[in-house]
C-alpha cells in the first residue's frame, strides 16, 4: 500500500519543448483540508513569501526548497475542487498552473476521498500538465480499513504516485524522489469520451491557434462545460476564428439530451468508479464506531435538526453572547473601566505636564483609554470565541453536515448552507458577523450575507 522506495523517477506529463528559466517550479494544487500547507512546510521550511496574486485579494504562498541536488521554487496555490472555477479561489489556482509554467505538479489529495480527488487527477492531466498524485492523510484512510493499491493508479493513470501522512512526515522522501526525478513527456490521457464529443474536441483543437498555457484538448473540454473564463480567452486569443470554434462547441451541446458538463463529469466519474474498484478496497469490521453513527445521524434530515439546532444555539451563546457581551463587558467596564484606564490616566498626567500631550494618551479620546481599550476589551474577546469555536465545528467535521442541511434553505436566497454562521452571529454582534463573511466562497455571497 506504500509507495516502492526504488521508485525514484516518475512517468509525468506535459509539453517537451517547454524550456526552463531560472529555478525550477514546484506548483502544489488540490481540495481545501487536504494538507497541501503541510506539505508545503515540509518542503520549503519556514523561509516563505505569502502575497495577493495581482488583481485579487487571493493569497499565494510562495518558497524555496532543496529536492535532491536541486533548488526548487514551490508555490502552494488556494484550495480548488475542480478545474472548471466556481471561486474565486478556485480561478486564481488555474491562473497560476496555467500562468506560471510549472515544470511539477503536485495534486495533494485526501487519500480517503480518493473518489472524488480524483476528478482534479484527471483535469490536470488533460490539461497537459506534468501531475505527481499525492495521497495524503494516509493514517485517516487506513483507519477507516481502507487499502490501496498505488501500482494499479500508477500504471491506469500513467503517472507518479506516492502516499503521505504530511503532519507526521512519512513518505516526503519518496514524494521528494518523485519531484526530483520528474522528466516532462508526452501527455497520456487514459479517457476518452462519447464519439460526439471527441469530435467536438478534435475540430476545436484544429482552431486554436493561441498559447493558453496548458493543452488545446483541456482548453476544448472547458469550452464544452460553457466556462466564462475560457470563452474570454478564446475571444482575446483567437479573434475572429472565434465565432466558428463557438458554434463547434453549440451544435455539439445539442446532441444531449443534459449539459455537456454534466456528461463529461459523468463520463469522468464512470472511469473513476472502475479505477478505485480496482485500487481501493474497504475492510469493514463488521460494527459501526460512534464517530460514523454520530455522523450518519448528523447528516439525517430528522435525527440531523436538533444536533442543527443546539449547535446554532451553542454558537449564538459562546460568541453572541458569552465574548460579544459578557466578556466585552467585563473587560470594558471592570478591568479598564476601574483599573487600567485609571492607572494610565494617573500616570500620564503626574509625568505629562502639557494638556496636548495627556489628550493624545489618555482621556476621552486617548490612543490607551481608548484605543488599546478597543483593541483589548472589545474585538480579542469577540475574534477569539468566534474562532475557537469555528476551529471546533470545522475539525470536528461537523462544518460540511450544517451546510448540507441548510444549504437547500439558503440556496433560496443566493447563498449556501456556510452562510449560517455570519447570519447566527450577526444576532449578537454585526461586526463579527460581517468579518465572517469572508468564510463565504463568492464576493456575490458576501455581499448578500453582508
Amino acid at each position: 500500500m506504500t509507495a516502492k522506495t526504488k521508485e525514484a523517477k516518475c512517468n509525468c506529463q506535459g509539453n517537451v519543448d517547454e524550456e526552463v528559466e531560472g529555478l525550477r517550479k514546484v506548483v502544489l494544487a488540490g481540495s481545501p483540508n487536504v494538507g497541501k500547507s503541510v506539505v508545503f512546510g515540509n518542503l520549503t521550511g519556514k523561509y516563505v513569501t505569502v502575497s495577493n496574486y495581482p488583481g485579487t485579494t487571493v493569497e499565494v504562498t510562495r518558497g524555496r526548497a532543496m529536492i535532491g541536488h536541486a533548488e526548487f521554487a514551490v508555490i502552494d496555490t488556494p484550495g480548488m475542487y475542480s478545474f472548471l472555477p466556481i471561486t474565486e479561489e478556485e480561478r486564481v489556482a488555474r491562473r497560476v498552473l496555467m500562468g506560471e509554467n510549472p515544470d511539477v505538479i503536485v495534486h495533494v489529495a485526501d487519500a480517503k476521498n480518493i473518489e472524488r480527488m480524483l476528478h482534479l487527477t484527471l483535469q490536470l492531466m488533460e490539461a497537459g500538465l506534468p501531475v505527481i498524485l499525492d495521497l495524503n492523510l494516509m493514517d485517516e484512510a487506513e483507519g477507516l480499513g481502507m487499502k490501496i493499491n498505488l501500482d494499479v493508479l500508477r500504471k491506469d493513470l500513467g503517472i507518479s504516485v506516492v502516499s503521505t501522512v504530511a503532519t507526521e512526515k512519512k513518505g516526503m522522501d519518496l514524494l521528494k524522489k518523485a519531484v526530483s526525478g520528474c522528466e516532462k513527456q508526452v501527455a497520456r490521457v487514459p479517457l476518452r469520451y462519447d464519439g460526439l464529443i471527441e469530435s467536438a474536441i478534435q475540430r476545436i483543437e484544429e482552431g486554436l491557434e493561441g498559447n493558453y498555457g496548458i493543452s488545446k484538448r483541456a482548453v476544448a473540454l472547458l469550452l464544452l462545460q460553457d466556462d466564462p473564463d475560457i470563452k474570454d480567452m478564446i475571444k482575446e486569443l483567437e479573434k475572429d476564428g472565434y465565432t466558428a470554434i463557438y458554434a463547434i462547441a453549440e451544435e455539439a451541446g445539442k446532441g444531449f439530451g443534459q449539459p455537456l458538463n454534466y456528461v463529461i463529469t459523468l463520463a469522468r466519474q464512470e472511469f473513476i468508479n472502475r479505477l478505485v474498484e480496482r485500487a481501493a478496497t474497504i475492510e469493514h469490521s463488521g460494527r459501526t464506531d460512534l464517530k460514523e453513527k454520530l455522523s450518519q445521524l448528523m447528516m439525517h434530515p430528522l435525527t440531523g435538526l436538533p444536533f442543527l439546532f443546539l449547535s446554532i444555539y451553542a454558537l449564538y451563546e459562546f460568541v453572541g453572547v458569552f465574548g460579544a457581551q459578557v466578556s466585552v463587558d467585563f473587560l470594558e467596564r471592570k478591568v479598564f473601566g476601574e483599573y487600567i484606564n485609571p492607572f494610565v490616566t494617573g500616570v500620564v498626567t503626574s509625568i505629562i505636564p502639557w494638556k496636548v500631550i495627556q489628550d493624545l494618551f489618555v482621556n476621552e479620546y486617548g490612543i490607551i483609554t481608548l484605543g488599546v481599550r478597543y483593541a483589548v476589551a472589545i474585538i480579542l474577546p469577540v475574534v477569539t470565541t468566534f474562532f475557537i469555536a469555528f476551529s471546533i465545528i470545522e475539525d470536528t467535521g461537523y462544518l460540511p453536515r450544517l451546510a448540507m442541511l441548510l444549504d437547500r434553505v439558503f440556496k433560496k436566497i443566493g447563498l449556501n448552507g456556510r452562510a449560517v454562521i455570519p447570519v447566527v452571529l450577526g444576532f449578537g454582534c454585526d461586526t463579527m458577523a460581517t468579518m465572517v463573511t469572508r468564510t463565504l466562497e463568492t464576493r456575490r455571497e458576501r455581499v448578500i450575507a453582508t
